[in-house]
């Protein structure tokens, strides 16, 4: 406590002293020259002094700067004194009187806000990191307002100021209401808050803008009394609000992934080689974390560019020239996809047999070549140690109930895989996709002439294959179960499947 308090606070014993000796008469009340019009001002001061006390007692030390509560209490004394002194003047009188009515009206009182967001004081609230345009998933910031002092604050003013200012939206109203306006609004620009009562709050909201650009945009928040006299003791309020947004990689990312689809040998070489110095530009910048905007775009043109600039090799067989399968292009669809390559640099072979191992592969190619788990299913089926170019693919065919196998625990990879035994590793493979594989209930093959040969667990195979039209019979309306399919064959089944099924 200061020695001016201490002061103040013997002064107040003194008056209570004073007052509690006084007759019975409370205070002063004796006969005085009418003229004087002592009486009137005395009964004036008196019940000044008991106002005055009053807010001495409801109010404490720190209610009030020292200052103007010593000053209040130096002209309660004073009052006092000469209320209870039976000669003081008229003027004397009158000159307490007007000194308690000044320090009343002077007496300041403590004006003061806080700032709360989550019951804490904020000093720097962080927004982010995002990417760019995607605002709608930060939670907008609630800041709460509290009156600190002992009198209402006045209009109040949000500001946000410094660089980043219009990277905000202020909004003067709770934080649901502010959510959904929120990309409305013009960023930046004040609010007010108007006066908040004592042991009252009020609240605004800091939304991130919308179209904020990339970058780090950090701002202040400031909050003050309006301009006026009544309440410019208090003292702004300030904390930051901070941006964190990342260019968008979207697009980049994109071309990234849809080049990867592609297969070199589709492409001549130097248009392909061209598009790789372009892909390594472009995930150089997609993983740098300090790369711009515009430096991503650019390198996303550039991409783009190069995609568009390749060239298409030719067919590289020397063995399909007017084949019936390069018509209706099934060997350039399964070369170009990757399904199926030829038994050499330059060849085809069009009219070979397809073992059992090979279709296996076949459609694992399809399905982009996936890992599968080393298990010892197949006794003819090499394990990972003794790895052959088709253990992986048969493997991950069992797992996924594409291929049962023969008795014995056999899976004959090298034996000559038939008609039927393509159109139900197709179906299994369908159905592992989640395929529609519905066909109508009356639907049967009794129009083929050799539907008998179809045994019991190929059947539901082969009425899927047909009614798709995967298989469409061979000269003479004859179906061929137990017939083996050629490489040409076996391209164009492939081929509709994916045009029947295209995803």
């Amino acid at each position: 406590m200061t020695e001016k308090m201490k002061k103040g606070l013997a002064l107040l014993l003194v008056c209570a002293m004073l007052l509690a000796l006084l007759p019975g008469q409370a205070l002063a009340t004796e006969e005085v020259p009418e003229e004087d019009d002592r009486t009137s001002i005395i009964d004036e001061l008196a019940a000044l002094i008991d106002e005055a006390m009053t807010l001495v007692e409801a109010s404490t030390e720190t209610d009030y700067t020292p200052e103007s509560w010593l000053a209040l209490l130096e002209a309660i004394l004073e009052a006092t004194l000469l209320v209870a002194d039976g000669e003081a003047t008229q003027e004397e009188l009158e000159a307490a009187l007007a000194a308690l009515e000044a320090a009343l009206d002077l007496v300041i009182a403590v004006y003061g806000i806080a700032l709360l967001v989550h019951g804490e004081v904020p000093t720097l609230a962080e927004f982010g990191p995002i990417v760019v345009g995607n605002v709608d998933t930060l939670e907008p910031l609630e800041v709460t307002i509290e009156n600190t002092g002992n009198v209402e604050t006045g209009e109040l003013t949000v500001t946000l100021s410094d660089a980043g200012a219009d990277s905000f939206v202020l909004l003067a109203e709770e934080v649901e209401a502010a959510a959904e306006r929120a990309n409305g609004e013009e960023p930046g620009g004040p609010v007010t808050i108007s006066s908040i009562p004592v042991d009252e709050t009020a609240t605004f909201t800091v939304v991130p803008y919308a179209d904020a650009d990339p970058g780090v945009h950090t701002a202040t928040v400031t909050v003050a009394a309006a301009a006026t006299a009544a309440v410019e003791e208090i003292e702004p309020q300030t904390f930051e609000v901070r941006l964190i947004v990342r260019p968008s990689r979207a697009a980049l990312e994109g071309a990234l992934e849809s080049i990867d689809q592609l297969l070199e040998h589709n492409y001549t070489q130097q248009s392909w080689w061209r598009m790789m110095v372009a892909v390594s530009l472009a995930e150089f910048v997609m993983h740098n974390e300090f790369a711009t905007q515009e430096q991503i775009n650019n390198a996303y043109e550039a991409l783009v560019a190069a995609r568009d600039m390749l060239v298409l090799a030719p067919l590289p067989f020397t063995d399909v020239a007017g084949h019936w399968a390069l018509n209706n292009g099934s060997i350039e669809f399964v070369w170009r996809h990757g399904i199926m390559t030829g038994t050499s640099a330059t060849l085809f072979a069009p009219e070979d047999t397809l073992t059992r191992a090979q279709f296996a592969r076949i459609l694992w190619n399809m399905e982009g070549r996936p890992e599968a788990e080393f298990s010892p299913v197949f006794s003819d089926v090499p394990d990972e140690a003794t790895s052959a170019w088709y253990n992986i693919a048969v493997l991950w065919a069992y797992e996924h109930d594409i291929v049962r196998g023969r008795p014995g625990g056999l899976f004959a990879p090298h034996d000559i895989v038939t008609r039927q035994e393509i159109a139900t590793m197709l179906h299994r493979y369908a159905q592992w996709k989640e395929l529609d594989v519905e066909i109508p209930a009356d639907f049967d093959l009794t129009n083929f002439p050799d539907s008998d040969q179809v045994v019991d667990w190929a059947e539901a195979g082969m009425l899927w294959a047909v009614y798709n039209e995967i298989i469409r019979g061979a000269d003479g309306g004859a179906l061929l179960p137990l017939a083996t399919a050629n490489r040409a064959e076996c391209a164009t089944m492939i081929q509709r499947f994916a045009v029947a099924f295209a995803e």
